[in-house]
């Protein structure tokens, strides 16, 4: 037995959605029955939450948060508009960076690890524990392939280890201004996030 998170969106004022939410889970009793269905006929419930979110996206990962599956589902507000072109055009700027460097990360992560291969010395030592290891035998990871010792610690120099991690950091921000970037509605029209986990 699993769980999976369902949403719907309602408007109105909050009796309006407990008797829409009520009719949903009706409706959803009689298409799937009652039991693990995995739909919202399994919530005990309505909870609402003193919330309002931005898009329906934030609303929905506050609820994915609060949720549990045995509880009530959870209801909390958000701005139901059409995003400005301003604000897509500079959310689509935020998240091309963020690929761009994560481009840019494996390409140096790949460089690197090219480089480690054809050294000069055919072996590589471990400044952690003092080992030697032949250079041919190290395989890299997938996405950011690292040398790396029996000891777990990475055979890179500190150059290498150095830039790498700063680009790394780069990556990081990128991808958090986009995960953390509020859209600009045209309109502040408000509407209900409802939903949450359930059995199924």
């Amino acid at each position: 037995m699993g769980s999976t998170s369902v949403f719907r969106t309602f408007k109105g004022n909050k009796e309006a959605v407990e008797k829409a939410f009520e009719n949903a889970q009706q409706d959803d009793r009689y298409e799937n029955g009652h039991s693990y269905s995995g739909g919202f006929g399994q919530f005990t419930g309505i909870e609402f939450h003193d919330k309002e979110f931005a898009s329906r996206r934030e609303a929905e990962d506050y609820i994915d948060i609060k949720g549990n599956k045995w509880g009530p589902a959870i209801a909390v507000r958000f701005k139901d508009g059409e995003e400005t072109g301003a604000s897509k055009k500079k959310h689509e700027a935020l998240r091309k960076k963020h690929l761009d460097l994560e481009l840019k990360s494996n390409q140096l992560h790949q460089e690197a690890f090219k480089q480690f291969q054809n050294a000069k010395s055919k072996t590589a030592g471990c400044k952690a524990c003092g080992s030697k290891l032949n250079r041919k035998n190290i395989v890299g990871g997938f996405r950011e392939p690292e040398p790396i010792c029996i000891c777990r610690a990475s055979l890179y120099g500190d150059t290498t280890k150095k830039r790498l991690a700063t680009i790394k950091a780069k990556v990081a921000e990128a991808r958090k201004a986009v995960n953390d970037y509020i859209p600009a509605f045209s309109t502040t029209e408000i509407a209900w996030a409802v939903g949450g986990w359930v059995s199924c």
